[in-house]
């Protein structure tokens, strides 16, 4: 992730940081920093999915690489 992103302002520690806030905070029902950290983490896998051709980011559909037919 890191090697694909680091040109669009990627910064591992941050984004392991993020993870471990948002555990942190889905633990301690804090549903506004929960949901902050999560809009955080969506943009970071979406700009990773786009950087492996995937060719949508959604939990709710299945995901295909844009090389496919």
């Amino acid at each position: 992730m890191s090697e694909k992103l680091k040109g669009q302002g990627f910064d591992e520690a941050a984004h392991l940081q993020a993870w471990q806030g948002y555990g942190e905070a889905v633990a301690e029902a804090d549903a506004d920093e929960a949901k902050r950290l999560s809009a955080e983490l969506v943009q970071w896998n979406c700009a990773y999915q786009r950087a492996l051709a995937i060719r949508e980011c959604t939990s709710s559909a299945d995901e295909v690489s844009a090389k496919a037919p």
